[in-house]
């Protein structure tokens, strides 16, 4: 077994440094890199990705998942993190999703 994720200091990955702030825009360009999962959105899998890094930054982000209907009345799912900063880009939705799920 792992030991338990450590705090890192400035957010260091592979040893490279991003700010927080610049962390999204990374997470975004690797996530054509990530294996894909049947049935698992992007916006999962970034939302997923975030929480464990702005968590070994220090942040406290919580994991939110949501569901709702678009115009033409189809289920839509969305998956968004909540607990940061308001200048970080979260990825939360506008409107129409109900909180099925925090974390």
């Amino acid at each position: 077994m792992s030991a338990p994720c450590q705090p890192f200091p400035e957010c260091a990955l592979a040893g490279l440094r991003w700010s927080e702030a610049e962390l999204p825009a990374v997470v975004d360009r690797l996530l054509r890199w990530l294996p894909s999962r049947r049935r698992m959105g992007r916006c999962v899998k970034r939302s997923l990705l975030l929480l464990e890094v702005w968590s070994r930054c220090g942040l406290a982000p919580t994991f939110h998942y949501g569901v709702g209907r678009d115009a033409a009345g189809a289920r839509r799912a969305h998956a968004w993190l909540g607990g940061v900063a308001p200048d970080l880009p979260t990825g939360a939705p506008e409107e129409g999703y109900v909180e099925t799920l925090v974390v």
